[in-house]
């Protein structure tokens, strides 16, 4: 089993404990098909890799590109 810090996934350890760069607990890492996939960041859509990380901006965790686009909101106002 491998546990990762969900702002910063470039941070794993083989069990449960914190973050040594922000406190965070780690979780345990789940399987991802998309982990080839593209990978942006939710707050700066212009940040966009191949697999996960983390936003070089915020710092925020990179989510698959799929499933960024389909929590925006679509709703006209």
């Amino acid at each position: 089993m491998k546990y990762i810090c969900p702002m910063h996934p470039e941070i794993t350890d083989q069990k449960p404990g914190d973050c040594p760069k922000c406190g965070m607990s780690l979780e345990k890492e789940t399987i991802s098909l998309d982990v080839q996939g593209k990978y942006i960041c939710p707050m700066h859509p212009e940040i966009e890799q191949v697999g996960p990380g983390s936003c070089p901006i915020c710092g925020m965790a990179l989510e698959p590109k799929n499933a960024a686009e389909d929590e925006e909101d679509t709703s006209e106002l």
